[in-house]
């Protein structure tokens, strides 16, 4: 656009960096869906990622030949090649759109299958923890008893053995 409407005049050129930077990141996001594809030897996504690309390549061409005219032939030199940038542009766009709404669904099906975890392993502590605390006040009631029992059998002992010698002495009070 900057190039159209100043033809590059006066250093205003700078679209073309701006345009290859846009470029380069574009095309560095295509290689990694590229990676990510093969590593999962999805052949069908990396056909859509070479489509991708050579509809890019295309529309970047085009665009790159479009500014040229403008700033060589102006606006009526750039205008005739408009047509041809547009049907690239569309042509992108019509790939594009389809492969980003399939990465969308994608990572929303991994944000479900991420929550559905999140939520088992949620209730799993939940049922670890009481299942834990009753456990610990069995345990603890067990281990007391067993304290207690004794001092009970000896207590009931002293108890027995003081009543038997009370009568025997003839001390009962």
């Amino acid at each position: 656009t900057d190039i159209s409407a100043t033809r590059g005049l006066d250093g205003l050129n700078d679209g073309f960096d701006e345009a290859e930077k846009s470029s380069l990141s574009f095309l560095e996001g295509l290689a990694r869906f590229e990676e990510m594809f093969k590593e999962e030897n999805d052949t069908g996504n990396l056909s859509k990622v070479n489509e991708l690309c050579e509809a890019f390549e295309s529309y970047y061409e085009v665009g790159k030949t479009m500014a040229k005219a403008y700033i060589e032939g102006g606006p009526e030199a750039g205008n005739k090649i408009m047509a041809d940038f547009d049907n690239a542009a569309g042509n992108l766009a019509g790939l594009l759109e389809p492969f980003v709404e399939s990465q969308l669904e994608e990572l929303d099906e991994s944000m479900a299958s991420i929550e559905t975890a999140v939520t088992w392993l949620r209730n799993a502590v939940f049922v670890a923890g009481i299942s834990a605390l009753i456990i610990g006040v069995l345990l603890a009631f067990m281990i007391t008893r067993s304290i207690i029992k004794p001092f009970q059998n000896i207590f009931q002992g002293l108890k027995t053995f003081s009543t038997n010698e009370l009568v025997d002495t003839g001390h009962i009070f």
